[in-house]
């Protein structure tokens, strides 16, 4: 049965939010912003974000919405990212963002219906992108049947609470390592165990990379060229492929490092994030790179060790538009060096580790492709 989505829902935009920190409390009801709807999604619980009470929920005239509403971005970048998020008890929403709130009972068909159908499809202009109520609400969807409703959510909640259940293994293996790391090492931060300290530029050889500009002049090559963006697609310390390479000339007016090194991001939002290169690549001016390490320190640690420290790195950083570390303050750093062999056993607890989540990851990415076959055979 093919509906329009306004005769079997009611679609609204959120309102404005209430301004000042005095606004917001620790008690009352979630208020909904566009900016939450990723954190909300990676399952951050919506009684921890933003409240208000019903004092100011009367002086600014809010509108309650409630458990069932299927919510998404309307209007800026947010909604061509094609979030959906369905709310799960009653909140307050924000004028950004639309609400659809069923008639009848089809509030996760509906969930299920827009992850499929992404609402951003909807977005006419990319360089002023909105989504208008109207054209939301003349939406044609097939409802399928009562009995054939149910039976979509049902196989997808399935599906969907397997899929989170693999995402809270893998978090709860990392946990764990956290815990190994801090039961073994102490706190890196303060040196907690006393361990013996050296500068780091005593204990390997540092350099900062450069960049060829433009670099578009010099891509097209065969030299690796290794981006912020290669390292930051899984959690795998190792860096084996880069997107992108460059040409002779470009080698020339960059540097060249070595497959074993480990390379740091030294400004920015990436700040203190590592990897381990398992080839000969060129890197630009915001990573550093750490080669012919010495065997005092293994650099599977010395890379987890880093990652410790990042907040120390934020805050002694040069001040500026953001975060900027060079080699100077990079080897001066006193390094933690606990004994070889004990870094060693926890490289080994660490491996088995990652064996373990190597095979949640398959049987993740397997039911992830199952959720997405499913989908296209109901909605399709």
């Amino acid at each position: 049965m093919k509906v329009k989505l306004k005769d079997v829902a009611n679609i609204s935009a959120g309102q404005g939010a209430p301004q000042g920190d005095s606004s917001y409390s620790e008690n009352g009801i979630p208020f909904v912003k566009a900016g939450d709807l990723l954190d909300l999604l990676k399952g951050k619980p919506i009684i921890n974000i933003q409240k208000v009470t019903e004092d100011i929920a009367r002086k600014y005239k809010l509108k309650l919405y409630s458990k069932g509403t299927v919510l998404f971005a309307k209007s800026g970048m947010s909604c061509l990212k094609g979030y959906v998020y369905t709310l799960p008890s009653n909140a307050y929403v924000v004028s950004h963002l639309a609400c659809i709130t069923p008639n009848i009972d089809i509030s996760k068909f509906l969930q299920y219906y827009f992850n499929y159908y992404k609402p951003n499809q909807l977005v006419k202009d990319k360089s002023y992108p909105s989504i208008s109520l109207t054209d939301i609400g003349n939406m044609m969807i097939d409802l399928k049947t009562p009995e054939k409703r149910i039976l979509i959510v049902t196989v997808l909640d399935k599906v969907s609470d397997l899929i989170a259940l693999r995402k809270k293994q893998l978090a709860k293996l990392d946990e764990l390592v956290k815990a190994r790391y801090m039961e073994m090492f102490g706190d890196i931060n303060i040196n907690s165990k006393g361990w013996e300290i050296q500068p780091l530029g005593e204990l390997c050889n540092i350099v900062r990379g450069s960049s060829p500009r433009p670099i578009e002049k010099y891509i097209g090559g065969d030299i690796p060229w290794i981006k912020i963006s290669d390292a930051t697609d899984d959690e795998n310390i190792y860096l084996d492929s880069t997107k992108e390479y460059i040409i002779q000339d470009g080698v020339n007016k960059s540097r060249l490092i070595k497959g074993g090194s480990l390379i740091f991001a030294n400004c920015g939002v990436s700040l203190g994030f590592a990897r381990i290169i398992t080839f000969d690549g060129c890197i630009h001016d915001g990573w550093l790179a750490m080669e012919d390490i010495n065997n005092k320190i293994d650099k599977i640690f010395l890379l987890l060790s880093l990652n410790q420290m990042t907040e120390h790195f934020r805050k002694i950083a040069p001040a500026g538009t953001q975060p900027n570390l060079n080699t100077s303050i990079m080897k001066s750093y006193k390094q933690v060096l606990p004994p070889i062999r004990l870094q060693q056993v926890f490289i080994v607890f660490l491996q088995k580790i990652n064996k373990q989540k190597t095979l949640i990851k398959q049987s993740l990415k397997k039911l992830e492709t199952l959720k997405k076959s499913l989908m296209q055979e109901y909605f399709e």
